[in-house]
């Protein structure tokens, strides 16, 4: 059995750089920097490496610190 999950907003893809805090990190985003969103505070050391591929979320709302949340 196979399950989808939909996901809203524009989706771009990205490359784990470093992580900042417990809830921001960088990405790397067609060459540039890009801090990001982290939803999850979790250490996730066996995931988040330099160069992993990210699948990041457009902010829907404008104004925030951060114009992308990482989701995969």
């Amino acid at each position: 059995m196979v399950s989808y999950v939909k996901i809203n907003g524009e989706l771009v893809e990205g490359f784990f750089k470093e992580r900042i805090t417990r809830f921001s990190a960088i990405a790397k985003i067609d060459g540039d920097d890009v801090l990001c969103f982290l939803p999850n505070p979790g250490r996730l050391e066996e995931i988040l490496h330099e160069g992993a591929r990210l699948i990041l979320r457009k902010a829907a709302r404008s104004g925030r610190k951060t114009a992308y949340d990482i989701i995969a």
